[in-house]
């Protein structure tokens, strides 16, 4: 303390004069009527995605997902069954899990770009698609439900038909 108050001592040992005052802030009135511009302009690059976002690459990401083989038939079976286990549980919890696990978003996102550009090919594939997963689905709960040792029917089960 005693060093920073040596500091502002000229060598004659009197106080040296301070030119401004540090508690006063100097804006000029330009600078406040730029400051709601300054502050969308902030924003809207700290929200911005154009420099992220192909539109290219986006739609043929969600075509390639569109297609239903491999991998895909068995998380969807897998998910089936987890909802089928969140059912006969009483469980909203894993149901939603189940939804989240499952594959079923590529063809229902192919429907909508197809929807959106106006292309038909595209909206049969996706139709296509979208069909046979529904019917693996209802395949995939059918003999879970016909294997499984529980048979009561919980609140769940009587709700969602």
């Amino acid at each position: 303390m005693k060093e920073d108050l040596d500091d502002k001592l000229d060598d004659k040992g009197s106080q040296q004069k301070v030119d401004y005052d540090p508690t006063k802030i100097d804006v000029k009135s330009m600078q406040i009527k730029d400051l709601p511009f300054s502050v969308f302009n902030f924003l809207k690059k700290l929200i911005s995605i154009d420099d992220e976002v192909s539109p290219k690459k986006t739609i043929s990401a969600i075509i390639s997902e569109i297609d239903f083989r491999g991998s895909s038939i068995w998380i969807l079976i897998c998910s089936i069954v987890v909802a089928s286990i969140g059912l006969n549980n009483n469980s909203n919890a894993v149901i939603i899990g189940a939804m989240l696990i499952s594959p079923l978003m590529g063809p229902i996102r192919g429907i909508g770009l197809s929807l959106a550009t106006n292309n038909f090919k595209i909206l049969i594939r996706s139709l296509i698609n979208f069909g046979v997963m529904v019917g693996v689905s209802l395949l995939a709960s059918y003999i879970f439900f016909l294997i499984t040792p529980l048979k009561a029917e919980t609140s769940e089960l009587l709700a969602k038909n």
